[in-house]
C-alpha cells in the first residue's frame, strides 16, 4: 500500500498550522482531509475511510479529549490512531490522551522528520492490524463454512443408517447382525466426531480464547469449554445439537447453566460476551 492509499484527517482551529501540516502530508503523498472543530472532525469521519487522525487539543467546541472519547466509543471507529497536537507538553496532556486512546502526540511548533516519522510508524501498525483482522475473518468464515459441511455430512449419515434400519425390515431381518454392525460404525462417525474436528480448528484460530476462558472462569468443565466455542462462532442450538449428538433441549438447558456460570445478566448477549474474551 502506497501513501496515497492512507487518508489522514488533520482537526486545528488554526488556519496557519493546517496549512503547514498539510503541505507536508501532501508532500508525502497522503490523502489529506481537513477540520477546524470536533463536531466537523466526526461528521469527516463517517463520510470518509480515516486511516489516521492528528487531532488538536485545544477545539473551539468539543476539545480533542472529547473527540476522542467519542471515536474511541464508537465500534467503527475506535481502531483509527489518533495522534494528539499540543501547544503544551505538560505530562497532564499527554498522559490523558494516551488513557483516552491516543497513540501518540506532537507538539506545536512542528518538526517535519519527527511528524513524517510518527505518522508512517503508526499507520504501518494500522494497516498491519487490518491485515491480521481480515485474516481472522477470512479464516472465521472457514469454519462457519465447515459448520455447515459438517452438519450436513451428520445429516446425511444419519440418512444412511435409517436407510438401513429400513433395508433390515424389508429383508426379513436376514442381515440383521450385519446391518447392526454397520449402523453403529456410522454412529461412530457422528458421536462426536465432528465436534472434534470443529474443536481443532476453531482452537488452531483462537489460540488464546480457551486460556482466557478459564483464566476468568476456572470453574468450567471440558464441555462447558467446547460448548463456549461453539457459540462464539454464533451457532444455534440447533447446529450444536447436530454437532454434538445431543438433543436440542439438552443443548439449551447447558446454555442456561452455562450463562449463570459465566455471571451473564437477562439482556447480556452470550455469543457477543465470548467474543469479548
Amino acid at each position: 500500500m502506497n501513501e496515497r492509499d492512507n487518508h489522514i484527517l488533520v482537526v486545528d482551529d488554526e488556519p496557519s498550522n493546517i496549512q503547514l501540516i498539510g503541505k507536508i502530508l501532501e508532500m508525502s503523498g497522503y490523502s489529506v482531509h481537513y477540520a477546524m472543530d470536533g463536531k466537523s472532525s466526526l461528521e469527516l469521519v463517517k463520510k470518509f475511510d480515516i486511516d489516521l487522525i492528528l487531532l488538536d487539543v485545544m477545539l473551539p467546541d468539543l476539545d480533542g479529549f472529547e473527540v476522542c472519547t467519542k471515536l474511541m466509543d464508537d465500534e467503527n471507529t475506535q481502531d483509527i490512531p489518533i495522534i494528539f497536537i499540543t501547544a503544551r507538553s505538560e505530562i497532564e496532556n499527554i498522559t490523558r490522551g494516551f488513557q483516552l486512546g491516543g497513540v501518540d502526540y506532537v507538539t506545536k511548533p512542528f518538526n517535519e522528520a519527527e511528524l513524517t516519522a510518527r505518522i508512517k510508524t503508526h499507520l504501518e501498525l494500522k494497516n498491519k492490524r487490518d491485515h491480521l483482522k481480515k485474516e481472522l475473518i477470512n479464516r472465521e468464515k472457514m469454519i462457519s463454512d465447515s459448520v455447515v459441511f459438517l452438519t450436513g455430512r451428520n445429516e446425511w449419515i444419519i440418512g444412511i443408517i435409517d436407510a438401513l434400519k429400513d433395508l433390515d425390515q424389508k429383508t426379513g431381518r436376514k442381515y440383521h447382525t450385519e446391518i447392526r454392525e454397520l449402523q453403529k460404525q456410522m454412529r461412530k462417525l457422528t458421536e462426536g466426531q465432528q465436534s472434534k474436528e470443529l474443536e481443532i480448528q476453531f482452537n488452531q484460530l483462537h489460540r488464546e480464547f480457551q486460556h482466557n476462558l478459564l483464566r476468568k472462569f476456572p470453574a468450567l468443565t471440558q464441555k462447558e469449554v467446547r460448548l463456549c466455542g461453539f457459540l462464539r462462532l454464533n451457532m444455534t442450538s440447533k447446529e450444536v445439537s447436530k454437532m454434538t449428538g445431543q438433543s436440542i433441549r439438552a443443548v439449551e438447558a447447558a446454555r442456561s447453566r452455562l450463562r449463570k456460570r459465566l455471571r451473564l445478566k437477562k439482556e447480556d448477549n452470550l455469543a457477543t460476551f465470548l467474543n469479548s474474551i
